[in-house]
């Protein structure tokens, strides 16, 4: 029980490594380099290398998690190492070589695109019922958060401000890339722990629908929440005309509040239901999505602020701790990359449309088109729920077709 705990530990701890880089480098800075770099071109550029990225990883992901489940070796600290250097170098020459720094990112990225299915894959072993992988899928997410406080904290203690000339970033950067490679490391003692079962020839999407559907959720939500977070930052300095400690702060806010927040709807999900509060969180995303489109004030950006803080981590970290319940065990390499493939796809078309909606139209009605993206996935969560109580009666009624056949 005590190993078990300590391995829950290590294994939290890589979700505050990556959250810290994926949050600060991804979602907050690093955009607002590259629109000041590219100016008017900005968002299509930030766009498309992101884009670019994902498909870079999903199909590194894909590899990799099928040469794992005949055995081969897929580590993690490797790809968060790389991650870390490619990305710190991409900001290094960004203001001498934007393009060259471009395509680097997108490498980088890419390594960090690649573990995560790794890294998702090892909650079969954690947690042996759904209510405990979900709850420490969410808690894991929440946790997260930490990564990014400690940089801004610690980027903050050494600069004196947030940063207002290029310089300045080097102060957040450089502990973010050591807080990835440094949590990276704990990781390394669980992934012995799971070995896949052996390979057996049956098309188990065939046989359990329901992987299609949380799937097709996951794909279809991640679609809104990516361009969401990946432009959200640009929106507060265009539109808002806020300074870069505003938005700071507001960064700052939401990630303390996140760390009890998705936790709570871990814990929320086992009194109403997993599938209850996946619908809830994706409603809530729709009420952002419709706010961000009204905001006009710095009140308005407190309450997007709190209500991002409600759903950031807990859609995906539920529909996370969901999917282990429904993957077959001989073929956990292949399915956890192809929920990366699906998570990263929202990446690669979600930035994509936005950034020329943003281009074409304006910022404020490109958050407007993700709406559908949301209501789609409610229906997509529904449609699991009904696929699972099937196959749940199809199970049972098969073992009692054998047990008549073995009392004969």
């Amino acid at each position: 029980m005590a190993e078990n705990r300590k391995n829950k530990i290590r294994w939290v701890s890589y979700d505050i490594g990556n959250s810290a880089y994926a949050l600060i480098y991804i979602s907050f800075f690093f955009p607002l380099l590259i629109k000041s770099s590219f100016q008017d071109k900005g968002s299509l550029i930030w766009g498309s290398i992101t884009s670019a990225s994902a498909l870079i990883g999903i199909l590194l992901a894909l590899y990799l998690g099928r040469s794992f489940d005949r055995g081969g070796r897929w580590r993690i600290f490797p790809l968060a190492l790389t991650c870390s250097l490619l990305s710190l170098a991409s900001f290094v020459i960004l203001p001498i070589y934007p393009y060259v720094a471009a395509v680097i990112f997108a490498l980088g990225n890419a390594c960090y695109i690649a573990s995560i299915p790794r890294y998702d894959s090892l909650l079969m072993t954690l947690g042996k019922t759904e209510d405990e992988r979900v709850t420490l899928s969410a808690w894991g997410w929440g946790v997260g958060y930490l990564g990014g406080i400690a940089v801004l904290l610690i980027g903050l203690a050494f600069s004196g401000s947030f940063p207002r000339e290029y310089n300045d970033h080097y102060f957040y950067f450089i502990p973010c890339c050591l807080i990835f490679i440094f949590f990276s490391i704990p990781v390394r003692k669980i992934e012995d722990l799971y070995v896949p079962g052996p390979e057996k020839k049956d098309n188990a999407f065939r046989k359990t629908p329901s992987l299609w559907y949380n799937m097709a959720a996951l794909f279809l939500a991640n679609e809104g929440m990516s361009a969401i977070m990946r432009f959200c930052a640009i929106f507060v300095i265009v539109e808002m005309k806020m300074t870069m400690a505003s938005i700071a702060m507001l960064m700052l806010g939401a990630q303390l509040l996140a760390v009890p927040f998705t936790g709570l709807m871990g814990h929320l999900a086992r009194r109403i239901g997993t599938h209850m509060t996946i619908i809830l969180s994706l409603l809530i995303w729709v009420i952002i999505s419709a706010a961000f489109y009204t905001a006009q004030t710095l009140n308005h950006l407190i309450v997007i602020t709190i209500l991002l803080s409600l759903v950031i981590g807990s859609t995906k970290s539920l529909l996370r701790g969901h999917l282990a319940g429904l993957v077959p065990p001989d073929k956990t390499g292949f399915f956890y990359s192809i929920y990366g493939l699906v998570t990263k796809s929202g990446s690669l078309l979600g930035p994509l449309l936005f950034g020329l909606v943003a281009t074409v139209v304006s910022l404020r009605t490109a958050f407007l088109t993700l709406i559908p993206f949301f209501l789609l996935a409610i229906w997509a969560v529904y449609r699991m729920k009904r696929a699972e109580t099937d196959e749940r009666e199809a199970a049972e009624m098969s073992t009692g077709v054998e047990r008549c056949y073995s009392s004969e």
